[in-house]
């Protein structure tokens, strides 16, 4: 049987360790039917195509379902020039000035949360934390909790 690479299967959901490892020891570049994507697993091929935009480029897309008109149109699917344009755009609106206002409402909300979960010896991060913390961004902007 040939090896199959589907990362919509639930199974692979709940594992992907075991196809990751094939992946890495048996195709390290290997075209996902499903995914409709080629799929780098090695590190030193995934840094390669990092760094090497005009071999591997991000402007038809890069994600496994890119949305409708978003291809070449953001940041993380664009190359350089444009890429860079658009990052020198978010580099300034992201300074540590413009985001002074959210910092102490973040760490409060964090230290909220993280109270809720003390004395546990585990936790689900994205239920029982993450989410709670993005729901939380617009309550704190407007002084509710």
């Amino acid at each position: 049987m040939a090896f199959r690479f589907d990362p919509y299967s639930p199974e692979f959901d709940a594992n992907p360790f075991p196809a990751y490892k094939v992946l890495r020891d048996e195709y390290p570049c290997f075209w996902s039917e499903e995914a409709g994507k080629w799929v780098l697993s090695r590190f030193h091929d995934i840094l390669n195509a990092l760094t090497d935009w005009r071999t591997y480029s991000s402007a038809k897309g890069n994600l496994v379902d890119e949305f409708p008109g978003r291809a070449g149109a953001t940041l993380g699917s664009t190359d350089p020039h444009r890429h860079d344009r658009l990052r020198g755009l978010i580099q300034s609106a992201m300074t540590k000035r413009a985001l002074d206002h959210a910092i102490e409402p973040a760490r409060a909300s964090v230290q909220r949360h993280l109270a809720k979960l003390e004395g546990r010896d585990s936790f689900d991060f994205i239920s029982e934390l993450g989410s709670k913390l993005t729901v939380d961004g617009d309550d704190a902007d407007h002084g509710r909790h």
